[in-house]
């Protein structure tokens, strides 16, 4: 048995899991401070930072991950070496090894068998091997080592790991080359022979911060048992509904709350939220029995639960936005609760029957607009996949087409510029989208093959040539299709090297396209994301030959693949704030749930041939094309957009209309330039593209977006449900008549915000004091 460390400060252990290890190496804050090291070691590798100032960095990031303490258990859960029971295992590293990889292949692979290696990984800082094996009997820890070093011929090692309270810091899941769980978790025979005096050290205490998806609480002991209150507690039915409240609004799933890897911390989240500010502590513990009902009976719940009514809840303290909301909407769903459960599931499944009749209709006239070679795409996709497939498409399609430029609604010139996203769940059949992006992308493959080898024979020649001679003049070839992990530096290059062009990634996980932006503010690609859109200029410069520097013009297109964790984690606040949420094409794979295996049909025969045809002719596009009757098509959509946000005094859907309707656009310029003219179907195109983007989009960002607007503070819940605020209220209103329709929560500034719009517009005119009458019953006319 070995242990694991959360915080180092605390200085307190836990026996490891094999649940605990999936999670630890699995985790965002593991994944993200290895990304972070990884960049850094790039930019020391181009010149960009010294030797010193990376080892600066990575001991920096180092202490910040969490531990494993392979070489023991510690029996009062203190890393003490006082208090250390072997484990049986012990570690050997392997610093500063041009490629851990290749070592592990040449030296270690075929040998973890008879070593009685359990476990090799790269180290955090991708310069060094970690071997974990088991102890053979009668060694010390560093006799072992040093035994082990020597079979796999090595002379140099890190010799610093031989006392018990060493720790090995975690890693991602992928720096693992090799594991043998069963092993790892088998309790192994402690050596015989006693620790010498010279091998115990206390390690230095050094500060770790909480790993967020780990509890640190172990199974419930005999006493933690016995010390449960176990005197029954009635559960009243309001704990039930407001209980029910803080989870969904928490977004954690049930399995949360049950699951062993993650009940510590979904409980501190409801804590966290201010549950103890509206229920009794005898009520919360009660519903936590029935919930949770293992861990409810452990010291660290109810510690955890006793804490937080003891030391965080001030009852006299305002009530948060958030905590409001969570209040009233609990009082106005008591009613509902009372409800029978088969009425409950009757109108849940009348409700999603609706709006998957809804969707499918949407669907289809959006298919029944679709220029031909399009619709020809899509045969053999099933019907409910269609949108995410053209989802992921269109943005190749307007790659191709980087020639040209079309004047929008508002006398500006825009490129075809856009970048999708296409969510579902895991299995939810999103591999749809791959195999159609595989059949037009062919065209950018093979001219970006043949530039790839031109670039790979120039670096070879630049590599072997000796110090005197003169290096070999840089090809600057155009390379287009680029992966979603390139780094910044690699993607200056191919910006530079572009000659106008737009570049094109295609990712089938968004997640790896999250994990690789978060190394400091260079590889932080989301800038460059957002000024793909409008081809703003991008760069930067350094002082050095090694580092590439400059200024370009952004033209960069994508289709990305996620699931919903993935994209809630890649699109937090600042993302939707910042504007990038209102740039991207989202579409949802359809809920696959219990549901049987979608049939795919058979490729339309030549249709190789006929999308290579497209290809070509969008290639060929150039200059600027006239679209007179899109543009006024999507003007008059997003006028009326803006006048149906007004009505409802709707902050998310104005702010989202303005670049749904310059994304539907683009992709009406692309139906027209396949279909060789600017006909009603590429109109009624391009406004249900809008539709469906403007939906997805307040859908997905409504309630962040407010949160950002309000400072967290104010306003509705999801605005796309209130109707027209206008239209409910009589012709003769009052400011409290307006501020019932929109809720106690919104404050009177937004109250007078709304106003002072409808008569700037001139819907209403002022009465008299607190007073306003409605002028007009004509307003959605534009």
């Amino acid at each position: 048995m070995f242990d694991y460390i959360q915080s180092i400060r605390s200085q307190h252990t836990i026996p490891c899991t094999a649940d605990i290890l999936d999670v630890v190496i699995h985790s965002t804050i593991v994944n993200n401070i290895c990304a972070e090291l990884a960049d850094y070691r790039e930019q020391m590798m181009r010149g960009e930072m010294s030797r010193d100032d990376f080892s600066t960095k990575k001991a920096e990031l180092k202490r910040r991950l969490p531990a494993f303490c392979f070489h023991a258990h510690f029996k009062n859960g203190h890393r003490l070496n006082a208090e250390a029971i072997p484990s049986g295992l012990s570690i050997l590293d392997i610093d500063h090894i041009p490629s851990p990889e290749t070592f592990y292949n040449e030296k270690v692979k075929e040998r973890t068998k008879e070593l009685g290696i359990v476990l090799v990984h790269m180290t955090p800082s991708s310069e060094g091997l970690r071997i974990v094996f088991t102890l053979p009997q009668k060694m010390t820890l560093a006799e072992g080592q040093q035994w082990l070093a020597k079979e796999l011929g090595l002379k140099d090692f890190d010799e610093a790991c031989k006392d018990y309270a060493r720790c090995s810091f975690a890693v991602p899941a992928d720096y693992i080359f090799f594991i043998d769980k069963e092993r790892l978790f088998t309790e192994q025979k402690a050596p015989t022979t006693p620790v010498k005096d010279t091998d115990i050290k206390d390690t230095a205490v050094t500060p770790l911060p909480p790993i967020k998806s780990t509890e640190e609480s172990t199974e419930p002991t005999t006493e933690d048992t016995a010390n449960a209150d176990d005197t029954p507690v009635d559960i009243h039915p309001d704990t039930e509904v407001l209980f029910d409240a803080f989870v969904s609004a928490s977004g954690l799933s049930p399995a949360a709350f049950t699951s062993k890897g993650t009940r510590h911390n979904s409980l501190v989240t409801l804590l966290s939220m201010g549950i103890c500010r509206l229920l009794p502590q005898e009520q919360l513990k009660a519903i936590i029995a029935r919930r949770m009902p293992e861990y409810s009976r452990e010291s660290d719940c109810r510690q955890l639960i006793k804490d937080f009514y003891e030391k965080y809840t001030n009852t006299n303290r305002p009530m948060s936005f958030q905590l409001r909301k969570i209040y009233t909407e609990s009082l106005r769903n008591k009613s509902d609760s009372k409800v029978s459960t088969e009425n409950n599931l009757e109108q849940l499944e009348i409700k999603r029957e609706a709006e998957q009749q809804a969707q499918v209709a949407c669907i289809n006239k959006i298919f029944n607009t679709l220029p031909p070679i399009l619709c020809k795409t899509l045969e053999g996709v099933p019907a409910n996949m269609h949108m995410p497939v053209l989802c992921a498409v269109l943005p190749l399609a307007a790659a191709y087409a980087d020639g040209v430029q079309v004047r929008y609604c508002d006398g500006q010139l825009h490129r075809l510029n856009l970048m999708s996203v296409i969510v579902g769940p895991q299995a939810s059949g999103k591999s749809v989208c791959k195999s159609k992006v595989d059949l037009w992308i062919s065209q950018m493959l093979e001219d970006d093959a043949r530039s790839r080898e031109i670039e790979e024979k120039w670096k070879q020649e630049k590599k072997r040539r000796k110090a005197n001679e003169k290096a070999p003049e840089d090809p600057c070839v155009l390379i287009r299709s680029v992966p979603v992990t390139i780094s910044c530096s690699t993607l200056l290059r191919r910006f530079k090297n572009s000659r106008g062009h737009t570049l094109f990634s295609f990712g089938e996980e968004l997640d790896t396209l999250r994990k690789t932006n978060g190394a400091g503010s260079w590889s932080q690609k989301y800038d460059v994301y957002r000024l793909a859109f409008d081809n703003g200029v991008w760069g930067q410069d350094y002082n050095s030959d090694q580092a590439e520097s400059g200024v370009v013009p952004v033209a960069y297109n994508f289709s990305i693949l996620g699931t919903y964790g993935a994209f809630k984690r890649c699109f937090k606040r600042d993302n939707v704030e910042n504007g990038l949420s209102s740039r991207i094409f989202i579409a949802e794979m359809p809920d696959s749930t219990f549901a049987p295996m979608p049939l795919y049909g058979e490729e339309v025969e030549g249709l190789s041939t006929e999308v290579n045809a497209a290809v070509t002719m969008l290639r060929a596009s150039h200059g600027i094309i006239d679209t007179p009757l899109l543009r006024e098509a999507i003007g008059e959509w997003v006028e009326r957009k803006r006048i149906e946000a007004m009505a409802d005094g709707d902050i998310v859907k104005d702010t989202y209309r303005k670049r749904a309707a310059v994304i539907g656009f683009r992709c009406g310029v692309i139906a027209r330039l396949l279909m060789g003219e600017e006909n009603e179907k590429v109109l009624e195109f391009a406004r249900l593209i809008a539709e469906y983007i403007l939906e997805k989009q307040c859908n997905f960002f409504g309630e962040a977006l407010l949160c950002e607007y309000k400072s967290a503070e104010q306003e509705m819940g999801k605005y796309s449900a209130n109707g027209c605020i206008f239209d409910k209220l009589p012709p003769v209103f009052t400011i409290n008549d307006l501020q019932k329709e929109k809720g106690s929560t919104v404050t009177r500034n937004v109250i007078n915000n709304i106003i002072y719009r409808w008569k700037k517009s001139g819907w209403i005119e002022k009465k008299e004091e607190g007073k306003w009458m409605k002028t007009t019953q004509d307003k959605y006319k534009v």
